[in-house]
């Protein structure tokens, strides 16, 4: 049945859970878009593939719509191993009259947080609906030096939920 499925569906997906006893860091999400509506939505997994395991979940959802209003949030993960990070950037124009724009842009990074240390992500629009990812240590403000990109898969949008 259909709700059984969704059921189903749901348990199989969860907000990331950081280990116990794991070292630690932060790491700040922001949401970069004044549209309205529009959300970034950030996925942590172990591997390139994105293929879900019990080290993955997401992280954050944020945004302007509806249900969000919230532009950034702070969260723990592991630290002292590579975590690969899903961001998924999303907004909505137009009008009924005219139709509506949908714009959706995925990135895939790695990097290997330290412990106790504070990072700052951001997911960028930038022109011909692109967009870039950006990883900061808030202490120096400068860039990350380890994070290596990847081409995202559709399974790097996807923890089980029915929307990203």
């Amino acid at each position: 049945s259909p709700v059984l499925l969704c059921v189903l569906m749901t348990a199989c997906a969860s907000q990331y859970q950081l280990p116990e006893a794991a070292d630690s860091a932060s790491l700040t999400i922001h949401h970069s878009m004044a549209t309205y509506p529009s959300t970034t939505t950030v996925n942590v997994f172990d591997n390139q593939d994105c293929l879900y395991n019990e080290q993955a979940g997401e992280l954050a959802k944020i945004g302007n719509d509806t249900y969000l209003n919230t532009k950034k949030t702070t969260v723990k993960i592991a630290a002292g191993k590579p975590v690969f990070l899903a961001s998924y950037l999303w907004r909505e124009s137009g009008n009924e009259q005219y139709g509506f724009f949908h714009f959706n842009c995925s990135k895939l990074i790695s990097f290997t947080p330290q412990k106790n240390a504070h990072y700052v992500l951001k997911n960028k629009a930038v022109k011909n609906v692109q967009c870039e990812i950006t990883l900061v240590d808030k202490s120096s403000q400068l860039p990350v030096l380890d994070v290596k990109k990847y081409k995202t898969v559709a399974a790097c949008q996807k923890t089980g939920k029915f929307d990203f």
